[in-house]
């Protein structure tokens, strides 16, 4: 038979201490960019060259794919069946690995395998039930091994059970590492990030602490003190900015004004018991007729058929009563909440001039009062509430995308 030789990355000192130091079950908390992918994929491949049944689970099928084609192109010299439609790789070596979704926390149920990797650990909504009802039991045959990886980005309580294991139990182990614990990281890029990320998501995405900002309102980082102006420093001769939301009622709408070093928030426009109509209305009387806007907002509003009077969605409305044309719209897909958040906080805690008027009435309730749900979403018990906290998200999200980058 030939030799192949199989291409793998050189592990770190961090990765290769934490393969000296395992146990039968292992719990990985590590920051962005330490290695972790890394680590796993050889945790992966060493059994299944030995001859052994692994199965991977990662916490959906879109999150799983990218590691299967990874590990498919590792191993493309050794493999002698793989099946695409269930996630299977057989080596000539008579080792298997399976791929699984935890979206089904039954998935893998009575196989047996040598190796468990749960990647994204505290990502999976169902990773108790699963590890106690599904995982742990494939282990029995083999008496295999588990791995747990995850970064702190999600808050999971279980997976933090998990990962105080060891203190009861000896045959549990557990690491923290920080994304600077990875030599090949430059520590400048590091501490670029410590500048510009507000201190609960810098320790979540570089120090791999789990940071529970659940029970915090969703805008933890606002402070009134530095945020809130009286006066809001505007230049009409300036493109104003103007964000929607569209909500049956009320309608909303935030004015501003960006720049590269700063973000000043002026006027708010909210609306009960109206339509697009008026609210554009409002907006014209404000404002003199050679002001020059640039839009974004919800993008349903793409969608949404707003009024009676023809078959126009509300982006359509505006741009007709505002007499705009469409190189004005900036539309992007809404962005996902927990995203969001993370990037409104960030600019609140590390932008060099966010300034509010304090006319911005609802805007300002919003901040201080908005509370987060146990996920990290917007807690919308309160009707009165996270109206104008999502023209403030919208507005964010599409002009200052790249705060993070």
């Amino acid at each position: 038979m030939n030799e192949v030789v199989l291409k793998l990355k050189r592990l770190h000192p961090g990765q290769q201490r934490v393969i000296n130091e395992h146990k039968r079950f292992n719990v990985l908390r590590a920051g962005r960019r330490w290695g972790k992918s890394t680590l796993g994929t050889q945790l992966c491949i060493d059994p299944a060259i030995d001859g052994f049944p692994v199965g991977v689970w990662q916490p959906t099928y879109k999150d799983l794919n990218e590691m299967w084609l990874e590990i498919s192109s590792l191993l493309f010299d050794i493999t002698s069946k793989k099946n695409e439609q269930l996630k299977q790789i057989r080596l000539i070596t008579g080792g298997v690995i399976d791929f699984w979704s935890l979206e089904n926390p039954d998935s893998g149920r009575g196989r047996s395998y040598k190796r468990a990797i749960i990647d994204e650990a505290a990502k999976a909504m169902h990773i108790k039930q699963a590890w106690e009802q599904t995982i742990r039991p494939t282990l029995l045959d083999h008496e295999g091994d588990a791995w747990f990886l995850s970064t702190g980005k999600h808050e999971n309580p279980y997976f933090n059970e998990l990962f105080k294991f060891k203190e009861q139990f000896h045959d549990w182990e557990s690491w923290q590492f920080a994304t600077i614990d990875n030599p090949y990281i430059k520590p400048e890029e590091i501490e670029a990030a410590r500048a510009q990320l507000d201190p609960f998501v810098f320790a979540q995405e570089f120090l791999g602490e789990q940071i529970f900002v659940g029970d915090k309102p969703f805008f933890y980082a606002f402070d009134k003190d530095k945020h809130l102006v009286k006066d809001v420093q505007t230049n009409f001769k300036d493109t104003v900015y103007l964000s929607f939301d569209f909500n049956v009622n009320p309608l909303c709408c935030i004015a501003a004004q960006l720049g590269r070093d700063y973000i000043h928030i002026f006027k708010e426009f909210r609306l009960a018991n109206s339509d697009i109509y008026q609210l554009c209305g409002q907006i014209k009387t404000f404002f003199n007729s050679k002001t020059y806007f640039r839009i974004t907002g919800d993008s349903t509003g793409l969608a949404r058929h707003s009024t009676n009077r023809g078959n126009m969605n509300a982006y359509a409305i505006i741009e007709s009563e505002l007499n705009l044309i469409s190189k004005q719209f900036d539309l992007p897909a809404n962005p996902p909440v927990n995203e969001s958040r993370t990037l409104c906080n960030a600019i609140f805690a590390r932008h060099p001039s966010v300034k509010i008027s304090q006319d911005c009435k609802y805007l300002i309730d919003d901040f201080i009062m908005l509370q987060a749900n146990k996920d990290g979403g917007v807690d919308k018990s309160n009707p009165e509430l996270s109206h104008l906290a999502d023209c403030y998200r919208y507005l964010i999200n599409t002009y200052c995308y790249d705060f993070l980058l």
